[in-house]
């Protein structure tokens, strides 16, 4: 686990534009090259967001994201690459997202909202301990208190 930098650019274009992912992201439209640049740089150059970069035998394997919502709230996306599903990658990124969050950036609360057609992400985050807490349009609300 590493933070990310521009120059991890590309990959994260890659994930955020595969349709596997998009299907559940907020928007799910193509997004251009130009305009990722621009988000990443304004990410990565302010506060209130840390993107982490995940890689297993030197291949990157996922990225997390955290974004300040307020009052040591952050809100947690997760994108695991479709070769690296269902062999447990998921729970460990956001467990040590979370230990970061907590170490690093004093957060108490961590919330995720999760497309509810997305089953799979919805019992990763209930199996770590997310409890829902709104339920709004397509996407379940969970959060976890962290000590």
């Amino acid at each position: 686990m590493r933070r990310a930098t521009l120059g991890d650019s590309l990959q994260l274009y890659k994930w955020r534009n595969s349709e596997d992912v998009r299907i559940y992201s907020r928007n799910s439209e193509l997004i251009s090259f130009a305009d990722h640049e621009k988000w990443l740089e304004h990410k990565l150059a302010g506060p209130e967001s840390d993107i982490y970069i995940f890689s297993t035998n030197g291949q990157p394997c996922g990225t997390t994201r955290l974004d300040f919502i307020g009052q040591s709230h952050w809100e947690i996306s997760v994108t695991v690459d479709s070769e690296f599903r269902k062999i447990g990658l998921g729970k460990l990124m956001i467990q040590e997202t979370c230990k970061n969050a907590v170490r690093d950036l004093n957060a108490n609360v961590i919330e995720a909202h999760i497309h509810r057609e997305n089953i799979a992400s919805i019992g990763l985050f209930q199996s770590i301990g997310f409890k829902e807490f709104l339920s709004f349009e397509d996407y379940v609300s969970y959060k976890l208190t962290l000590s």
